[in-house]
């Protein structure tokens, strides 16, 4: 590789490993602040839902609106899902009693993971872009 790419690409490669570890550590670790905050449990009851895409070429979503009510105000909170959750189900969710707009519903809302898995790939991403520039992995290692 020559040095004109070599050091743009240990770059992108560091880039790639420290948007990994921020992903994994700082992203998932607010997830899981959030989770630990809403503490308190009610239910959201759907009230509106629209379909948009197509079933034929697997672009099919839900916009759903759901309502909960907590200390009589009424909160109303919007997701677009993969599946249809037919109007008037409800579904269980937790809120932060000290600011009840801050909520977490389990299967839907996204957790830590993502960011986890996410990162994971970015730090792999990165070591192979850094490998492969750095010359550790060159066309004469397979051949």
């Amino acid at each position: 590789m020559s040095d004109g790419i070599r050091i743009p690409a240990l770059v992108c490669g560091v880039i790639l490993i420290v948007f990994g570890l921020v992903s994994i550590f700082v992203l998932s670790a607010g997830d899981e602040k959030k989770i630990a905050r809403c503490t308190e449990e009610t239910k959201a009851v759907v009230v509106r839902v629209k379909e948009k895409g197509k079933a034929e070429d697997k672009s099919l979503e839900y916009t759903t609106d759901l309502v909960y009510t907590v200390d009589e105000q009424e909160y109303k909170i919007r997701y677009t899902l993969t599946e249809d959750l037919k109007m008037d189900t409800k579904v269980k969710m937790k809120y932060n009693p000290d600011d009840p707009s801050e909520y977490y519903i389990e299967g839907i809302d996204k957790t830590g993971g993502g960011h986890r898995v996410i990162g994971a790939v970015a730090i792999g991403a990165g070591l192979i872009v850094i490998a492969i520039s750095g010359g550790v992995i060159t066309t004469r290692t397979f051949g």
